[in-house]
């Protein structure tokens, strides 16, 4: 089961924001999670160009692709 398929699981339950507010799911879990949709959905709309979704996603947060490439690992893994 990976990250995401678990984070799903708990936001379901109508858990995941209490967590966060309760410090026990860290900001930057959160963070990923927010970076990891949104490079789903430029995945679809660049034809699966992985390089264009993740310069994208970069842009789009402010940060180095370094950063998406590692919520992209934390999120698969």
């Amino acid at each position: 089961m990976t990250n995401k398929e678990i984070l799903q699981q708990v936001n379901e339950t109508g858990l995941y924001r209490c967590l966060v507010k309760q410090g026990i799911i860290p900001l930057k879990v959160n963070y990923y999670l927010e970076m990891y949709q949104l490079y789903q959905t430029k995945m679809v709309i660049n034809n699966n160009q992985k390089l264009q979704a993740i310069t994208d996603v970069s842009d789009a947060f402010k940060c180095c692709e370094r950063s998406v490439w590692n919520a992209i690992y934390f999120m698969e893994k």
